[in-house]
């Protein structure tokens, strides 16, 4: 289904009309009701939560203008930048655009210009577990915050 089908077929077990929607190898302490917020007062089709990071090469960089996604770069080493953290809030009706069952949710809808994309700008934790240093550095990082 890719991730859009996956996305697109969940969305509609939802009854709101802004759903968030969270990448399953990563934590971003976002917080949710700003987000929401900003997503509300923008009137946004699609909020995305980045998180500014430095010296990086494992993320693609989102180039930002006046809050709005201009682009991803793709990975390669980056001194400073902000990254797609992985947390999305989305008007479900953006799903409905998409015609097809099956298809990538970052190409289809992130990376297209269908909709204006929004950036949201979240200063909270964040971990990737995609790579196994990061997954044993997560269960440290949560036994002690517990």
């Amino acid at each position: 289904m890719g991730t859009g089908g996956a996305i697109k077929k969940a969305i509609d077990c939802c009854s709101e009309d802004d759903i968030f929607i969270f990448n399953g190898d990563t934590y971003f302490d976002v917080e949710l009701n700003e987000m929401k917020a900003f997503h509300n007062e923008k009137n946004c089709n699609l909020t995305i939560a980045v998180k500014l990071m430095n010296n990086f090469d494992r993320y693609g960089n989102v180039v930002i203008e006046n809050d709005i996604i201009k682009h991803f770069q793709e990975k390669k080493p980056t001194v400073r930048g902000r990254i797609n953290g992985g947390t999305y809030l989305i008007k479900k009706r953006v799903i409905d655009l998409v015609e097809e069952e099956s298809f990538s949710f970052e190409k289809v809808l992130l990376e297209s210009d269908i909709i204006d994309v929004y950036a949201f700008e979240s200063y909270g934790y964040f971990i990737d577990i995609g790579v196994p240093e990061d997954y044993y550095r997560a269960q440290t990082d949560f036994e002690h915050k517990l």
